[in-house]
């Protein structure tokens, strides 16, 4: 059996992310191998603002206003918010992720991708930017990509 490893943004609690990195980590295993998520290093960012954790601050106040905003019941809103805070607490167990970090496994083959992975630009200090998601410094025997993009990355925002 060979070891496969995943490096996607598989730590965000988001439904796209999430059923992306099921359904590959499925098919893989659907092929007898054995699958693991490979965690990496968020580098800087390569636009970097004054205060990074003030920024950090102002996106999960955004996101709540966001929630406040939508015209449905208040009850709707709070149970929106409970189910953001529990999505990695019933989720992630289901790609095997747990609050342990995994990095540089020995593996016969890593995956990078899908999802927004060579998004240089990334000012999402949770999971942006890291070289790791180009492939370095990898124990991989061979090294794959899937569907990864640069997401919203131009050459004027560079």
């Amino acid at each position: 059996m060979k070891k496969v490893g995943i490096m996607s943004m598989q730590r965000i609690a988001n439904y796209g992310s999430f059923l992306q990195a099921y359904a590959l980590k499925q098919l893989i295993e659907e092929q007898g191998h054995e699958v693991q998520f490979v965690d990496y290093h968020v580098d800087a960012t390569v636009i970097s603002s004054e205060d990074e954790n003030k920024i950090k601050v102002i996106r999960k106040i955004n996101k709540g206003l966001e929630t406040f905003k939508q015209k449905v019941p208040l009850t709707h809103k709070i149970s929106f918010i409970k189910h953001k805070q529990n999505f990695s607490k019933k989720y992630m167990p289901m790609l095997g992720i747990s609050d342990k970090m995994n990095y540089n496994p020995e593996l016969d083959c890593m995956v990078i991708g899908s999802d927004e992975v060579f998004n240089c630009i990334q000012k999402n200090t949770n999971v942006g930017y890291s070289l790791e998601l180009f492939g370095k410094d990898n124990n991989a025997k061979k090294l794959i990509t899937y569907a990864a993009s640069f997401g919203n990355t131009t050459l004027e925002k560079l």
